[in-house]
């Protein structure tokens, strides 16, 4: 059998070239979508990135020209709390440095405008007026409204050199409003917390500062919205205030009250400003001038004290403060603390009949004297007057005579010598004889005490024998690193008693227990003097206004105000103290010069055991027209509010704050379209101050 093997021609048959062009169309179908998807695509992101540049440009092109203007002349439009739609504010075209008139004024050279123009078509435009005009306050702000309301700047003040350009076209939405006039008080738990409010602009005079609940934080509840105004600081100077002092001259829904503390308390002056506030538009506002300075507490890092002591006062009808008072009246010195002994033994036997005693009343830290290792220092306070008190022991003590003088402490002798002409009696219901039993106090002897020297303290007793063994005695163990606290003279009459130099004499027994004198008590210093800290103005020729002060004065005892100035920080080129004239109450002080500062004197009445108390003193000055931050120290809680601050009825400026949102359709075929958005917030602080 044979078999043939038959060969196929080329070529496709109509089945397989129908699918084959089946396959291309699908292929290219699926490249024809995909194409079209990435084509789309394409524009959506060349979009987005349009849009995405447009708000970057309105936000940078604003914050190049925020930054470079002073924040006290910032004008929004409409009038009012915000949000805003238009802002007016002046600026130094080009990169040149600042400049500065005569008066120390920035001279602006354009007044920029940046508002929002609904269309059609819809833009956010720029509007300068160059140069800039010299216009009021309330011109500027109708120019602002004009250019606002007509979209450009022809047809209103300085309108010849006015030019306005679009800086986008598209559909914008903006928000704009200044920050730092709200203050949020809640917290957890009850506390203080410091807030930094905003700037405002400030002139001369008395001002209105409103403080208003305008809400409460998510996590607080029921309807308390409390406030607790500690200090406030709102002029150039930056001096704070206390709160429960200033002038409360409105309030709404409910009354501030003043709250006192105890002593221990952390509060400035113990005391705040309380506002029980219940709900939102309660407010109260206070009054206070621009500028001065109110000192209440006295205290600071810089002040010093010389002989006063500042205290804490609970007065009945006003709020509770710190004030000034002289130092001493009261027991400077214990015979106890300088022998550290109790004084429960009796004299030793050795002591006898017609004995004179001179006791040691260490004051000062006589480290320039032989005795190098001695720390010194028993006297506590200087004092006007000396009483001194005496005890006798277990039986009676006749003292025939006594007196107090200076110790001749010195290089070539030791302590028992006096300087005669510090002698003076101490004498007892008027007589230099005095026999007890228990304690005595001698009569009010007119000799200062001055705890940077020492003393002698020197009786001579008699009959009966034995009165010396009932002499009440401080014991002390002697130490050759330290003096003796008494020097004995046996059979010594008067004269002996009063030799100055018992250095000099050979029978005189060193001891370092205290015989006798159990203490010396003093009126109050003889002098104190207070210098407070130095003050700036931040002005450079303040016109001061009045200086004055509320002191008690009893008894004859005195106070006395001083203030100088000059234009060192340091006050270097200030006049010396003792050239300064003597202040009257509530008149204007001569001073010259940015920086201030304040000194009391106090003095006693004359038995020294009245002081004066200085309650406190304002010195006040015309404040400049200038940019002021207002903040201050407030209390915090869970049951505080929050609130927000006008002054002179106006919202207070520290920054402005841009939120925008820019939108854009583009068509993705098919008919349809897509709305595209970009979005951007900035809070932009104007970085000069001062016209």
């Amino acid at each position: 059998m044979i078999f043939k093997i038959l060969r196929r021609n080329g070529g496709f048959t109509l089945t397989e070239t129908l699918g084959a062009v089946v396959l291309l169309g699908l292929s290219l179908a699926t490249a024809m979508a995909s194409f079209s998807y990435v084509m789309r695509n394409e524009r959506r992101i060349v979009a987005e990135g349009e849009l995405d540049m447009d708000t970057r440009m309105v936000i940078e092109r604003m914050r190049r020209d925020l930054w470079t203007t002073s924040r006290e002349m910032v004008l929004l439009h409409p009038e009012g709390e915000g949000p805003y739609d238009a802002i007016s504010f002046p600026i130094i075209r080009g990169d040149g440095a600042i400049s500065r008139d005569e008066d120390g004024n920035i001279e602006w050279d354009a007044t920029v405008v940046y508002h929002l123009w609904e269309g059609p078509p819809h833009q956010v435009r720029r509007t300068v007026f160059s140069p800039r005009a010299n216009l009021t306050e309330a011109q500027r702000l109708g120019q602002l409204a004009s250019v606002a309301e007509q979209g450009g700047g022809n047809n209103t003040h300085n309108g010849d050199n006015a030019s306005t350009r679009a800086i986008i076209t598209n559909l914008v939405d903006w928000e704009l409003n200044i920050t730092g006039s709200r203050f949020d008080a809640y917290s957890r738990v009850p506390g203080r917390r410091s807030f930094n409010l905003g700037s405002v602009l400030l002139g001369d005079g008395s001002h209105d500062f409103t403080f208003r609940v305008v809400g409460q934080n998510s996590e607080a509840s029921g309807a308390s919205r409390y406030l607790g105004v500690d200090t406030l600081s709102a002029s150039a100077s930056a001096l704070r205030r206390e709160g429960e002092w200033q002038n409360v001259s409105g309030s709404a829904g409910t009354d501030p009250l003043v709250q006192n503390m105890g002593e221990g308390e952390t509060w400035s002056g113990n005391s705040k400003l309380w506002f029980p506030a219940t709900a939102d538009g309660n407010s109260f506002t206070l009054t206070m001038h621009n500028d001065r300075w109110e000192e209440r507490n006295f205290f600071d890092t810089s002040v010093k004290l010389n002989d006063l002591k500042r205290i804490f006062i609970r007065p009945d009808d006003t709020p509770h403060t710190f004030a000034l008072q002289l130092d001493g009246n009261g027991i400077a010195w214990e015979a106890s603390k300088q022998t550290r002994d109790s004084g429960a033994d009796t004299g030793p036997p050795h002591v006898t009949h017609d004995t004179a005693i001179r006791v040691f009343v260490r004051g000062n830290d006589i480290a320039d004297t032989p005795w190098t290792d001695f720390d010194g220092g028993w006297i506590e306070f200087n004092g006007k007057n000396v009483w001194a008190t005496f005890s006798s022991g277990g039986g009676p003590l006749r003292i025939e005579e006594a007196f107090i003088a200076e110790s001749a402490i010195n290089d070539d002798g030791p302590a028992m010598n006096y300087i005669p002409e510090t002698r003076t009696d101490l004498l007892f219901g008027g007589s230099q004889r005095v026999t007890f039993n228990g304690i005595r106090e001698s009569d009010k002897a007119e000799f200062n005490i001055d705890k940077d020297k020492s003393y002698l303290i020197s009786i001579r007793v008699q009959d009966p024998p034995d009165a010396l063994l009932n002499m009440r005695m401080w014991t002390a163990s002697g130490d050759t690193g330290t003096p003796p606290s008494s020097f004995v003279v046996e059979n010594a009459d008067s004269v002996g008693l009063n030799d100055p130099a018992w250095s000099e004499r050979g029978d005189v027994h060193s001891r370092y227990a205290v015989y006798a004198l159990q203490s010396v008590r003093t009126g109050h210093s003889p002098e104190g003097v207070y210098l407070s800290q130095i003050i700036d103005t931040q002005i450079d020729d303040p016109d001061f206004s009045f200086l004055e002060w509320i002191a008690n004065t009893p008894e004859q005892s005195s106070v006395e105000f001083k203030a100088r100035a000059g234009n060192e920080s340091d006050l270097s080129d200030a006049p010396e103290w003792d050239s300064v004239p003597v202040a009257e109450n509530g008149f204007k002080p001569l001073l010259d010069g940015r920086y201030v500062q304040v000194r009391a004197k106090l003095e006693p009445g004359t038995d020294g055991l009245a002081s004066p108390i200085v309650r406190d003193f304002t010195l006040q000055w015309k404040g400049t027209q200038r940019f002021v931050d207002v903040a201050g120290i407030f209390s915090t809680g869970p049951d505080h509010g929050i609130y927000e601050v006008l002054v002179n009825g106006n919202p207070l400026l520290q920054g402005v704050t841009i939120d925008l949102t820019v939108y854009k359709d583009i068509s993705l075929g098919y008919g349809k379209a897509n709305r595209l958005t970009s979005s951007a917030f900035a809070e932009i602080v104007p970085r000069n101050a001062g016209n």
